[in-house]
């Protein structure tokens, strides 16, 4: 009996180390006005912002960059923006956070086996440390070092952000709460873009600017900035939420602090169904892991060669319509139609805003309706738009009528990938991948689509440099091949299962090594279905999967399903 109680009290005061406040207190921790799981999901999101900011960041301010650090002067010592030491160099250090990011997307799958909290709070000095560095650059060797360190930062959290917000989200709100990251990163994409209005008129390329001491200190404190938000993140997650994700806790063997918390975050007291879920979950990526194949025997299995294949393609075309040179050099892409330089800001910027407002009012879509419908109409709006652009500038460039006819095409080109391509590519991979090879195969596509990032954004400025017409003209040529492949080869996959799937069915699937198998089943403990495990496996198999890094995040994603979590 007195074993029975010490055992009781020890678990109560393991609970309520938690916040090491009494359990009652637990949401009013940070702000009465917030349940907790929102708490939480605001202060993750913090990274998903950093995601949008530091891919923007350089649109606006790389041309201040140029002419602050003298990289194309004339006969006279004048300073302007457009020469081709400036070409590469400003094209390197745009590239560079999307080469880090390739990195940092491989990392942060294993960073988490450390936690999600504790992998947050990594990449955030990661982020800082980036960021500090891109403020304090003197020339192009350091300021190159700081962006790849800030675009690693970048790929951890792609991976890293979607992984919390699964875990301490409730399952029934976790669509509405996952779409925060996505829109977050639209929002951080559009703050880093309105703040390049501060330097006023864009430089015309290959005129002379006088740079002001202001414009020499603002785009430093543009890429700077970030540091704060980071720094933000890091002093909340490690004074006002120092605990980690449910999941992780049960992993670790902290029951009483993952119910405690979960109490929270559901608001009730009873949260034996969850916690089940999640010892079940557990038990259930051990037989996954031993059922997984490798990439190289994927490829060459007959089931599932087309499919990777198929997967594959789509990821990386996706980046060849051209939505991150978008993103990432838009300012350059204006000036490139000879627009007015004073309105060349302010287009980016009105880009970016519609981007935020689309992200809002899509993400339901996505459920909706079919992915191979959306994909479809989402490739012909962005063909249309492109390919209208592409003829009116073969025609006249030079007219003025011309000049907007295409700027209204890039904005519809967005429209058209907010609708489909963005959020639906993720989605639909992921679905179409069974357990046995998603871990491999997505983890491919993901890297691909980095890969095909770095290829499209590193020589834009030499393509914008050409024309707009040769730019938008391979974006043309690239969405006319997408939308032939979408029709012919995908296939419908809403609310089918893997043995539903048209990929799959009547087909024979490899599940791994047998011997793999037995020894995980061996190896893992007992788990007894119990009714309320039961219903949480159901619930599990009936969720929907809504990726909700629809734009750029959703590319990380891919470690996190693979390790048991889910982001719908």
């Amino acid at each position: 009996m007195a074993t029975e109680e010490m055992r009781e009290k020890s678990l109560k005061r393991e609970a309520e180390s938690l916040w090491d406040i009494p359990p009652e207190s637990y949401a009013s921790k940070a702000c009465s006005c917030m349940g907790t799981a929102a708490q939480l999901v605001m202060v993750a999101v913090l990274g998903s912002f950093q995601f949008g900011f530091n891919l923007s960041a350089l649109n606006t301010s790389k041309a201040f960059i140029i002419l602050d650090f003298g990289w194309c002067k004339d006969e006279n010592g004048g300073h302007y923006s457009d020469c081709d030491t400036g070409l590469v160099y400003g094209s390197l250090i745009n590239t560079a956070v999307f080469l880090g990011a390739c990195v940092g997307c491989l990392l942060g799958g294993r960073l988490t086996d450390f936690g999600r909290r504790a992998s947050l709070i990594f990449t955030h000095c990661v982020c800082t440390l980036g960021c500090i560095l891109s403020a304090a650059a003197e020339g192009f060797p350091t300021l190159l070092i700081a962006r790849l360190v800030v675009g690693v930062a970048v790929g951890m959290f792609t991976v890293c952000v979607p992984m919390y917000l699964s875990e301490v989200t409730p399952d029934d709100r976790r669509g509405y709460f996952g779409t925060f990251h996505q829109l977050f990163i639209t929002l951080g994409i559009f703050f880093g873009t309105l703040l390049g209005l501060a330097f006023g008129n864009a430089p015309a390329g290959d005129e002379v600017y006088e740079v002001s001491t202001f414009q020499q200190a603002w785009w430093r404190v543009m890429l700077g900035l970030p540091a704060v938000v980071s720094l933000l993140a890091i002093w909340l997650l490690w004074f006002v939420f120092p605990f980690e994700t449910p999941q992780y806790m049960v992993e670790k063997k902290q029951r009483a602090k993952a119910t405690a918390l979960l109490r929270e975050i559901y608001g009730r007291d009873n949260v034996d169904v969850e916690i089940q879920r999640i010892v079940t979950s557990r038990y259930q990526q051990k037989i996954q892991r031993a059922q997984q194949l490798t990439v190289w025997k994927a490829i060459v299995h007959p089931t599932y060669r087309s499919v990777i294949l198929l997967a594959c393609l789509l990821s990386i075309m996706q980046q060849f319509t051209g939505i991150n040179v978008l993103v990432a050099n838009s300012n350059n892409l204006y000036s490139s139609l000879k627009l007015p330089q004073d309105a060349v800001t302010g287009l980016t910027v009105g880009f970016t805003a519609l981007n935020v407002f689309l992200t809002v009012i899509t993400i339901p879509l996505v459920d909706r309706l079919g992915r191979r419908t959306l994909l479809l109409f989402s490739e012909a709006v962005m063909f249309v738009a492109m390919g209208i652009a592409f003829v009116a500038n073969l025609v006249d460039q030079s007219n003025t009528a011309v000049q907007w006819v295409t700027v209204a095409c890039v904005y519809v080109f967005i429209v058209g990938f907010a609708v489909g391509y963005g959020p639906v590519l993720w989605i639909y991979i992921h679905e179409i991948f069974p357990p046995e090879i998603k871990q491999g195969a997505a983890s491919l596509a993901s890297a691909l689509n980095w890969v095909a990032t770095v290829a499209i954004v590193l020589p834009s400025d030499f393509l914008l440099k050409q024309g707009f017409s040769v730019f938008v003209g391979i974006c043309t040529v690239a969405l006319a091949i997408i939308f032939v492949v979408t029709f012919i080869f995908v296939k419908e996959t809403k609310g089918l299962s893997i043995e539903e799937s048209p990929y799959f069915k009547g087909k024979s699937r490899a599940l791994g090594s047998p011997s793999a198998f037995r020894m995980e089943l061996n190896s893992s403990p007992s788990v007894p279905l119990t009714r309320g495990e039961g219903a949480a496996a159901s619930a599990e198999k009936g969720m929907g999967l809504t990726d909700a890094a629809a734009m750029n995040g959703g590319r990380g994603v891919s470690d996190d399903l693979t390790k048991g979590t889910e982001v719908v």
